[in-house]
Formats: C-alpha cells, sequence, structure tokens
C-alpha cells in the first residue's frame, strides 16, 4: 500500500479551502491519500472519526435551522 501521493497539493488546497466561506473546517489527516477510502485501514479509520465528529458537531444544528 502507497503511503502518500502527490495528486494534490495539500498546501494549497488548505489555503484555497478557507477560501470557500466563512465558516469552513480543515481537518488534515496525517498519511490519507487524495482518496482517503483508499488510504491504509488505521487513517481511513481516524479520518471516518475525524469526521463522525464534525457531523455530531455541525450535522444537527444545520437540520435544525432548516426546519
Amino acid at each position: 500500500m502507497r503511503s502518500s501521493d502527490t495528486a494534490l497539493d495539500v498546501g494549497r488546497v488548505a489555503v484555497r479551502a478557507v477560501q470557500l466561506g466563512s465558516h469552513v473546517t480543515l481537518a488534515r489527516i496525517e498519511g490519507a491519500l487524495h482518496d482517503v477510502v483508499l488510504s491504509a485501514p488505521e487513517v481511513r479509520a481516524h479520518a471516518y472519526r475525524v469526521l463522525g465528529r464534525w457531523a455530531d458537531a455541525y450535522g444537527s444544528q444545520s437540520s435544525a435551522r432548516r426546519r
């Protein structure tokens, strides 16, 4: 399994990501490939935990605003 790739310039992506809007979450996942689901199992599991925490923090707030 590969441990890195060069498909994306993560530094540039991070700089541009925070310019997308007034509230942006940036999570750096050490060892992740550009397609996180192709990353090593432990890296992928960490990414899903981070995503779960984000969904717990912001998911219910978003649905409450839509009502």
